[in-house]
């Protein structure tokens, strides 16, 4: 009977041990730690696989979290840089090659001898860039004097691509614009 007690025993203990082996220990000032384990139950020849948990607090997470886009939040995009392509703007009479720098919320477009310039805003929200380019300086009205017209304002789509700029008109816009990458032969 003593033989089945000591077996009975040190099962009890090999278990407990198994058991300890696979719990998530506890580090310096209850801080979680990742617990590996690798033990053998019984048989020298089974052995159960080791598993690898994350552990924050005294919760086991199987996944990591998945970050979302917070289609809220809006980061400032700096277009800022100077491309060559081929713009296509009507209203304003330029048509073809054409340069665009821009520098800040500044830009310069030149179309052989004709050459526009105005403001660009751009804004990042999770992967849409929005632009919006207002042609012209704003002028104060005189005293005495109607105001000025409202300069030309159009919203753009914005995709920057190493080197490369490409302005597209926004779903929605009236206006016709865009400038493109020229085409490789």
């Amino acid at each position: 009977m003593h033989g089945k007690n000591l077996a009975s025993v040190l099962s009890l203990v090999l278990a407990l041990l198994t058991i300890a082996a696979m719990a998530p220990a506890q580090g310096w000032k209850g801080q979680s730690t990742v617990a590996n384990s690798n033990s053998t139950a019984g048989n020298a020849n089974k052995s159960t696989t080791s598993r690898k948990r994350r552990v924050t607090g005294d919760k086991a997470s199987k996944k990591p979290a998945v970050v979302r886009c917070d289609p809220d939040k809006q980061q400032p995009a700096d277009l800022s840089g100077t491309y060559k392509g081929v713009v296509n703007y009507p209203d304003g009479g330029l048509n073809g090659d054409a340069t665009l720098t821009i520098t800040g919320n500044q830009f310069l477009l030149v179309v052989g001898n004709a050459a526009q310039t105005g403001r660009i805003t751009a804004v990042t929200t999770c992967t849409y860039t929005a632009a919006t380019m207002m042609f012209g300086e704003a002028k104060k009205a005189e005293p005495g004097q109607p105001a000025p017209p409202p300069l030309p304002v159009i919203s753009l789509r914005a995709v920057k691509s190493g080197n490369d700029v490409t302005l597209t008109t926004a779903s929605g816009e009236r206006r016709t614009f865009s400038f493109a990458p020229k085409a490789a032969k």
